[in-house]
This record gives structure tokens, sequence and C-alpha cells, in this order.
């Protein structure tokens, strides 16, 4: 069996584009074993149907809009693992999320458009215009709607570094390269909205998936799907409870331990639970430190008498 790893870096990094400086935070990928590499997906959100999240945020310039976060890196310490093989060929592969073999019920085509006004998902046609996303010598346009375009659904992300190559960042971001380790990438795909869709408010998900051509010859390996969601001129607010919502990625609240939707004593078993084992649960870390221990307390107990 073969898989991938995939993973939010902690550390906060700084992507430039020809219009504008964005902080973002780059997704980890690699393998978890070389020698038996199997791909498993870890960000920090996932939706309800056990789909991965990732968010961005498109930057506008007129009628065309433009991003390249987040980014996608292998880590810098040898203790994770996750680089790939030297030679590997990385794509990203974008899928139709409503397939019938699509994890998704949600999905309406391969973008996914979040329309504030009606709070749902739309499938828009050709006429709203196109997503496009360039990678290290190959690009893919998209419909807002449930076909491609142009090209192939796969993007390349990267090769694996022999050590002495730079990694492939489109030159158009005006990214410089850098000299990287074995099998370590830190790359930028270009996303970039034309037609009226780019100057639409909304938020469009892709669903996105690794795939890759190793350079042995050897079948090729996938991820299991992600959500690749992006705020397109929403106020924050919206993008991160209507529109997430509308990918059945639901909020957190706060002293909601067992996930019932309401804070009650029914989340009391499950917050002792946490406190013996040591888990964490972002609704039971009621003082935000990113721990769950004795300090949460007097915290959940003032949730839970107020409720």
């Amino acid at each position: 069996m073969k898989k991938y790893f995939l993973a939010t870096i902690l550390a906060t990094l700084f992507a430039s584009t020809s219009f504008a400086q964005e902080m973002h935070s780059d997704i980890e990928f690699g393998f978890e074993d070389p020698a038996n590499p199997v791909f498993e997906i870890e960000l920090d959100e996932v939706t309800d149907e056990g789909i991965q999240v990732a968010e961005g945020s498109f930057v506008r310039a007129g009628s065309f809009a433009t991003t390249d976060a987040p980014g996608f890196i292998t880590p810098v310490s040898d203790t994770e693992n996750l680089t790939v093989r030297v030679g590997e060929q990385v794509f990203v592969r974008v899928l139709d999320a409503s397939a019938a073999d699509s994890p998704t019920t949600r999905g309406v085509g391969y973008v996914n458009f979040y329309n504030p006004t009606s709070d749902s998902l739309e499938n828009l046609d050709s006429t709203n215009g196109t997503v496009d996303i360039t990678g290290s010598g190959n690009s893919v346009s998209v419909f807002a709607g449930d076909q491609l375009i142009s090209g192939d659904e796969e993007v390349l992300l990267a090769t694996g570094s022999d050590g002495t190559t730079m990694s492939n960042v489109p030159p158009s971001l005006g990214e410089a390269n850098v000299v990287l380790g074995p099998g370590e990438i830190h790359n930028h795909l270009a996303f970039d909205l034309s037609g009226s869709l780019a100057t639409t408010d909304g938020a469009i998900g892709l669903l996105l998936q690794f795939t890759t051509i190793p350079a042995d010859g050897s079948a090729p390996v996938e991820s299991d799907p992600y959500f690749l969601i992006f705020n397109n001129g929403l106020e924050e607010e919206v993008f991160e409870t209507d529109a997430l919502a509308a990918f059945g990625l639901v909020e957190e609240i706060l002293g909601d331990v067992n996930g019932d939707g309401v804070v009650d004593f029914g989340d009391i078993p499950a917050f002792i639970a946490l406190l013996q084992s040591g888990g964490f649960a972002e609704a039971a870390d009621v003082n935000g430190d990113g721990l769950v221990n004795f300090d949460d307390i007097p915290g959940f107990i003032n949730i839970l008498t107020n409720a």
C-alpha cells in the first residue's frame, strides 16, 4: 500500500505576487515512508464528510484576481521524513466534485462557487470565466462549471530535487528559486481568475488531489482528495462561517467537546477524557493556549454555567 503525508506548516511565510504581498501558511507534503509511501492528509480543518480543507484568498487588481497561497513545501527537518523521492514528478489534479466517485455530496463540478446571495454552491457556465492554474511547465484552465477547457486536469507542481538543482517556482510570481536538498520541494502554483468570476464576490472551492509519476517507473501514487477553498471579496466573517459551512466545514463551538452542536453537561465526560489522555480538541481549549489541561477548567465551567 502506498500513501503520502500532507500537513499544514506552522510557520507563517510571505509570498510575493505581481500585485500584492500576502501572508499565508504553506502546505507540507511528501512521503511519510519513502520505502513504503502512503499518502495521508492532516490539515487543520475537515468537513463533516471527512474531507481535509486548506484555505486561501485571492488578491484583486481591477478585472483580474490572482493568488499563489497556500504554497506547497516539503519539511526542512529530516526527522519529519516527508521528502519526495529524487526525480519524482509531483502533480496536483483537479477533480470533478460532482462525479459519482467524488467523496463529497455537496460538490457541483470542477469549480464550486459559493454564492452569498443564495447561500449555496453553484455550477456556473463558461460565460462566467475560468480558473487558470499555472505550475512548473504547464497550466490548466477550468470552467466555472463542470469541464476543463484546455490542457490536462493535472498541473505539474515540481520534480524531486537532487540537491544541486533549484525548486521550480513559476517565474510569473516573482519568487526567487531556492536550492534545496535531496527530495525537497518548495513551490507555488499560480491561481488566476478571468472573466466576471474575478470580480464576483464569493468563495471558490477546488477539489484537489496529489498524484506522482515516480522516476523508477513504478505505479503512480495518489492522495485522498482535499478541498482548497479561496475567498474572493467576502467579508472574513462571511467566508469563515457561511461560505465554509456550504462546503460542510462547521465552526467549532467553544465548550462543545462532544460535537453535538450544543454546550451542556453532556460535554463533561468528553472534557474529562481529554484531560486524562492529554489529547486535544479545539472546543476544549477554552483559554486558547493550544493545550487542553487543568488551566482550561475554570473557563469550561464558566461556559457550562452560562450556556
